[in-house]
């Protein structure tokens, strides 16, 4: 076994480690009887809308993928950066592996004829970018999301990861004034690789409109689908504070500490919807009802991963980075 596969493997086990003590966390004071009792309940309507929508949101991903590459220079078609989204939805949900979603679109991006720095830099742009819309969608709704959240360490803690990220972008798009003293190191000229990609999107203003525009469309939905899950088992849960809460909880799984995001989503379920008289069993219950349809949503990226495997690469097109990219 190579030194690389022994840390690969280390890092999923320490990952799955982590998953199984924070569900066990989460599980303090909640009533598995009632857990149980409520996933058998769940309307089965409820359950088959939401892995409908939570699918439907890789097109949405697909597409402001395909802008991110656009700005870069590539061109590539919706119908295969949706397939490579919905295959990393199936490695990132449905089978959590040591090989990713994300890995899997660079791979991807890359058979198709794009550069790998290139490829590798509208992944992480892409998320990136997800991030910062996401952060907006919970500064949009601060005013209302304080009047839920009471204590003021708490409100600290969030201010303090808006301003945060708000930093962190505007570092890389201001990146290039250190060039000259960052240019000798690998690392570094990969980070200006990736700063001047974010700048590329940003020159745009329809290309940043219409990424922002996207992902808080998929945070909406997904926000959405909660509430359709709560109802589908009897929880108390409105429209509003979901649109609210559901962000800060998909905010806590973004952090890559455990295997697609279980027990953290577990944890942040249950603080969250704590603060609005949710019961830890029914939160506790929503949650895991939230990874089952995640799970799911993937099952159609495993069918077309197992139907593309074994195809050619396809020869390098006019959506070819230049190599100046690379």
């Amino acid at each position: 076994m190579s030194p690389s596969h022994f840390r690969i493997i280390v890092r999923s086990l320490i990952k799955a480690l982590i998953s199984v003590a924070l569900i066990a966390f989460a599980l303090r004071g909640v009533d598995t009887a009632a857990v149980g009792a409520q996933l058998a309940s769940v309307d089965p309507w409820s359950a088959a809308i939401a892995i409908v929508l939570t699918t439907g949101i890789s097109a949405i991903h697909a597409e402001r993928w395909r802008i991110v590459l656009a700005r870069l220079g590539c061109v590539e078609r919706f119908r295969s950066a949706w397939r490579l989204v919905l295959i990393g939805y199936f490695f990132n949900q449905t089978l959590p592996s040591t090989v990713g979603g994300d890995a899997f679109r660079i791979w991807g991006a890359y058979r198709s004829g794009i550069g790998v720095s290139t490829a590798a830099s509208s992944v992480i742009i892409d998320r990136m970018l997800a991030l910062a819309s996401l952060l907006l969608m919970i500064l949009v709704g601060l005013r209302w999301l304080f009047e839920l959240i009471t204590v003021a360490s708490a409100r600290w803690i969030v201010l303090l990861v808006i301003v945060g990220g708000a930093l962190g972008m505007a570092l890389l798009l201001f990146a290039s004034r250190f060039a000259t003293k960052l240019e000798g190191w690998r690392v570094t000229r990969f980070l200006l690789l990736l700063a001047a990609g974010v700048r590329a999107v940003f020159a745009s203003t329809r290309a940043i409109a219409a990424v922002v525009m996207l992902t808080l469309c998929g945070y909406v939905i997904a926000s959405y689908v909660v509430y359709v899950l709560a109802r589908g088992i009897a929880i108390d849960l409105s429209l509003g504070n979901a649109l609210l809460l559901i962000p800060l909880v998909t905010l806590v799984t973004v952090l890559p500490i455990s295997i697609a995001g279980w027990g953290l989503r577990e944890s942040a379920m249950v603080v969250a919807l704590g603060m609005i008289g949710v019961s830890a069993s029914a939160a506790f219950s929503l949650s895991l009802l939230q990874g089952l349809v995640a799970m799911a949503s993937g099952v159609p990226g495993g069918l077309l991963w197992l139907s593309m495997r074994g195809m050619a690469p396809r020869a390098a097109s006019s959506g070819t980075a230049s190599p100046s990219h690379e």
